[in-house]
């Protein structure tokens, strides 16, 4: 079985935000259907691959989770509506968007200023959210 580098998850990893980033810009449906396509890739990953996704050691991997929560933030309200048209929302919806918040903030304190220039969005997304929680349509 041949062992999965860094190198590969973590290209694999951008090409997949990516992918959602530019589905987004074309329909919102399409892109919530990357969203959720991307969380299947995350939960089908083996163990030795997810390591390499949440390893706090690598910048390229805290740059590409804050690009991912910033994203996720963003189609909040695209979210919302899904959840709210299936009728399947979740009852701790409120924890958890306020933990992703966290999360993005804390994900934002570990880019080091070698790397900073490659998460001005995700910082700006974290700016947006201080100054007004719904500015993506959340209701946190």
């Amino acid at each position: 079985m041949m062992t999965a580098s860094p190198d590969s998850t973590a290209t694999e990893y951008h090409a997949r935000l990516l992918d959602m980033a530019v589905t987004l810009r074309r329909s919102s449906w399409e892109g919530y259907q990357c969203m959720k396509a991307h969380y299947g890739w995350w939960i089908m990953l083996p163990h030795e691959r997810f390591q390499l996704v949440v390893d706090r050691g690598s910048q390229v991997m805290v740059l590409l989770a804050a690009h991912w929560i910033a994203l996720k933030q963003i189609m909040a309200e695209i979210t919302l509506h899904e959840y709210d048209v299936r009728q399947k929302a979740p009852a701790d919806r409120d924890h958890t968007e306020e933990g992703m918040l966290r999360w993005l903030r804390h994900l934002n304190g570990q880019v080091d200023a070698a790397h900073g220039n490659y998460n001005a969005w995700p910082e700006w997304v974290v700016q947006q959210l201080d100054r007004d929680l719904s500015f993506f349509g959340q209701r946190m």
